[in-house]
């Protein structure tokens, strides 16, 4: 399975727990879009309200609670599932210059990253968060960022940035099984 992420905003270098939150909800939206449509689309049934730390329901999805959020990751390690990234990177600075008064790219990343996943604590949620009417569940990509298996990053010059510190980010996906199972056999 391939599909593309889009984000426009701001990605600061080691980003707080309510930056990682407002990149984390641009992507829910798009997921959301991404698991109404086939092959994803009557995988997620109707018990959401469980209290379970994790589980799965009977097609495979696996729900995970951190405080009153419930997280829907694509890609899970129960469903034998990994990611690899191909991220588009425009951003104001001049070809070439990977450290500047934005942030070096490799903390950028990092923020991107862990805001792909679902966060790994409570702590990493905004304090006092709720999620929205429309967040649960909340989609996200990924259930733990370690089952990222290849990811590059092309950086390049943003030309139409409304803002100095403001990205583009094109992040092509690709889903693969590590193994074929009941579990997966809807997305491979």
């Amino acid at each position: 399975m391939e599909f593309r992420l889009t984000y426009r905003g701001n990605l600061p270098p080691n980003g707080s727990p309510e930056e990682k939150a407002q990149l984390r909800r641009a992507f829910h939206v798009q997921l959301r879009k991404l698991w109404e449509q086939q092959p994803l689309r009557g995988l997620v049934d109707g018990s959401l309200l469980r209290v379970e730390p994790k589980y799965e329901n009977e097609d495979g999805a696996t729900f995970v609670r951190k405080g009153e959020f419930l997280f829907l990751p694509l890609v899970s390690s129960r469903r034998f599932l990994v990611a690899q990234l191909s991220i588009l990177f425009l951003r104001p600075q001049q070809p070439g210059l990977l450290v500047g008064h934005s942030g070096d790219l490799d903390n950028r990343i990092k923020t991107l990253l862990d805001a792909l996943a679902i966060p790994q604590g409570i702590q990493d949620l905004p304090t006092g968060s709720s999620p929205g009417p429309d967040e649960t569940p909340y989609y996200c990509l990924l259930e733990d960022d370690a089952l990222i298996t290849a990811f590059s990053v092309e950086a390049d010059r943003f030309l139409d940035p409304k803002r100095e510190e403001e990205v583009l980010l094109v992040i092509q996906v690709r889903v693969t099984a590590t193994r074929k199972s009941f579990q997966n056999i809807d997305i491979i």
